[in-house]
């Protein structure tokens, strides 16, 4: 990363820093935070850049505060079930990604055990209204695989949820077809599936739609045009720049794609200026340059470290 870049990426921590957590950030809000702060904890962690960047300590301070307000939040009753999905799978980020941070693993039986109650109430309000056939939102089959991810092929098959899951994949790959492409389908939920399907291949170790994701990921990346259009600056068009971004991960930490990941997050730092001051929407593009830059700042201390051990 050059002085330039490195400067911005000061100005736009500063920005972030200067903000005092309150309890009513949105869930928005607070799984931005969570994603700005492990990636800027990460990156001072691996490449030693407190110095540069701030100390860990402060970090991982701000990553257990955004912990305390999202379980507090997950417990009120009010607070709905969808909410609680994204709540939880925050959690889940917090708790697991943060690099060499010991896991609190009471934290984390906790965490499981919240996931397991809402997803379970998900799955009986599908059964309740089976003739509606609507599928479970994006977060909670998120949320099923950050619970399930750990168990054994044979725990698996016992879990009704992994069931459900794998059934919803097949059913999105039956409607596929021998096609490249959903047709008829927008292009946010089309990448969240993507998403879904690249994760299980990740996480379950399951190759079944191999074949079928490396078609759809060729084709939606030519589809989308990550230059920033005027006329689509709205809240839908960042989140679907987001999905494309996290897909583009899944193909290595240093990924062949490079200049579709610049252009995203050129698109985002685009998007800051496009929406108010301090809003969800603003912060929500921020988190996302902020996590390009840091991932950026990784991969080139990686490659350095790959050419001195090579040359």
């Amino acid at each position: 990363m050059n002085t330039v870049e490195a400067d911005n990426l000061k100005y736009l921590l500063k920005r972030v820093n200067d903000r005092v957590f309150t309890a009513d950030l949105s869930e928005v809000e607070l799984a931005a935070l969570a994603r700005i702060y492990i990636a800027v904890h990460n990156m001072v962690v691996v490449n030693d850049a407190e110095e540069e960047y701030g100390s860990r300590e402060f970090y991982r301070r701000r990553i257990n505060e955004l912990y305390t307000i999202c379980s507090r939040r997950c417990i009120n009753e009010q607070v709905c079930l969808e909410k609680r999905i994204l709540l939880i799978y925050t959690l889940y980020q917090l708790l697991l990604n943060p690099t060499l941070c010991f896991v609190d693993h009471e934290k984390l039986n906790q965490c499981e055990k919240m996931a397991y109650e809402v997803v379970t109430e998900c799955l009986q309000r599908q059964t309740a209204h089976a003739s509606d056939n609507t599928p479970l939102s994006f977060n909670a089959l998120l949320l099923i695989m950050e619970l399930c991810g750990s168990l054994s092929e044979e725990e698996l098959e016992e879990e009704e949820m992994i069931r459900y899951f794998r059934a919803q994949l097949a059913q999105w790959i039956q409607v596929l077809g021998q096609r490249d492409h959903w047709n008829n389908l927008p292009d946010k939920e089309a990448l969240q599936r993507l998403l879904i399907l690249c994760r299980n291949s990740d996480i379950f170790l399951d190759a079944t739609y191999d074949e079928k994701i490396c078609r759809l990921k060729e084709y939606y990346r030519i589809r989308l045009s990550v230059v920033a259009n005027r006329e689509n600056e709205n809240t839908g068009y960042y989140q679907t720049l987001s999905l494309l971004y996290e897909i583009i991960k899944h193909d290595g930490f240093l990924s062949s794609d490079s200049l579709s990941v610049q252009k995203i997050i050129g698109s985002m730092q685009q998007g800051i200026e496009a929406f108010p001051t301090d809003s969800a929407e603003q912060l929500f593009c921020l988190s996302w340059v902020i996590e390009g830059m840091c991932r950026q700042n990784l991969q080139e201390a990686n490659q350095k470290m790959v050419n001195t051990i090579y040359c």
